[in-house]
Formats: C-alpha cells, sequence, structure tokens
C-alpha cells in the first residue's frame, strides 16, 4: 500500500498500521486496514480499522472511500470516549433541559425582538437555533422546541 497516512477533513491524521484478516458475518475471508491516532483529551495512541483496499483500486479511488468511514471521526482513545447515555448525562448536569434548545424566556425576547423590527435571521445567529425556528416562534406555532 502505498498510502501511509490519511488526514480528515477536520485535519486529524491517522497513521496507517497494517491489514488484518477479517471474517464476515455471512462467512466471507476480507481484509481490514487498521489505522492509529492520537486521542484529542490525552493524546494516547487509539486504533480504528476501516475496510480494506481492494486490489483495483488507485490512491485517489481509496482516500475518497476513506472520506465515507465512519471510523475516521472516533477522536478519543477508549477511556476517554463517552457512550451516548454518559454523554446525555453529562450534557444535563450541565444544566441544559434534554428537550429544549430555548427556555420560555428565550421565546418571550425573541417575540420581544422581531416586534421591535429584527430579522429573524439575525436572531438564529444569536440564539442557537434555526431561521425557520424563528419564523416559527414569530407566527406563534408550537412546533419549536
Amino acid at each position: 500500500m502505498a498510502i501511509d497516512s490519511y488526514t480528515t477533513r477536520k485535519k486529524r491524521t491517522f497513521l496507517y498500521v497494517g491489514d488484518e484478516p477479517y471474517t464476515t458475518k455471512d462467512g466471507r475471508a476480507i481484509t481490514i486496514s487498521v489505522w492509529e491516532a492520537k486521542c484529542r483529551f490525552c493524546r494516547a495512541p487509539y486504533t480504528v480499522t476501516a475496510p480494506g483496499r481492494r486490489e483495483t483500486q488507485t490512491d485517489a479511488e481509496y482516500l475518497a472511500f476513506l472520506d465515507k468511514s465512519a471510523s475516521f471521526g472516533i477522536v478519543h482513545c477508549e477511556k476517554h470516549r463517552m457512550k451516548k447515555k454518559q454523554a446525555i448525562a453529562a450534557w444535563r448536569a450541565a444544566g441544559h433541559d434534554a428537550q429544549r434548545k430555548l427556555s420560555r424566556d428565550d421565546v418571550l425576547e425573541i417575540r420581544k425582538l422581531l416586534s421591535k423590527g429584527h430579522r429573524p435571521k439575525t436572531l438564529a445567529l444569536v440564539y442557537p437555533v434555526s431561521v425557520s425556528t424563528i419564523y416559527q416562534i414569530k407566527y406563534h406555532q408550537s412546533t419549536y422546541k
């Protein structure tokens, strides 16, 4: 393999470690590529796997293929990787409501600012919601959260 490192669009660099044999659920024998990166939190090395390169693929085709792999979205070692329930608990512990991005006071404030002539696009930059949510608030629709 001519590719010895891969840099994602978010500028994370993974080093090629090697290939390993792998048996799929349906019993086929394939090869997977092993890549190593550093944990964003503690800088400890960790590995991820991705589908191996086919013999007929060029370097450019394989890099385009790697761009689609979810494995390269992992940024932490196993010790610092949170499971979904842990992440939600940490988010709630920080004072966030699980269902609501805006408090009732925020909604009232947005309505007041809209009545004073502020544009929804500008308010969407200030509050953590989309422009369409600001319009829903403006027209008193109850589907926003």
